[in-house]
């Protein structure tokens, strides 16, 4: 038969397990690190979403204006990976 350890904070006093106070401790260091990063890495992902926009909008007129060089550069770029492919 084993005996149980509570580790409920009402059934022991203060520093009766240091090891969990600790945890606990860095628990609540790690809370405002992790939400900083979460928050940095929401802004950074909202600015990429901004500029991959921009960067269809300006692709889809560039293709608008100037069919021709669209076509071409897309051609280019389809013979030189087929190329690049055959390769290896």
């Amino acid at each position: 038969m084993t005996a149980r350890i509570s580790t409920r904070p009402e059934d022991h006093h203060e520093g009766a397990f240091p090891m969990i106070d600790r945890m606990r401790e860095m628990d609540n260091s790690f809370g405002s690190t992790a939400e900083a990063a979460k928050e940095k890495a929401l802004d950074f992902a909202a600015a990429a979403k901004e500029r991959l926009a921009f960067g269809g909008n300006a692709l889809k007129s560039y293709t608008i204006e100037q069919p021709a060089r669209a076509l071409g550069l897309a051609l280019g770029m389809g013979v030189l990976l087929g190329w690049l492919i055959k390769r290896r």
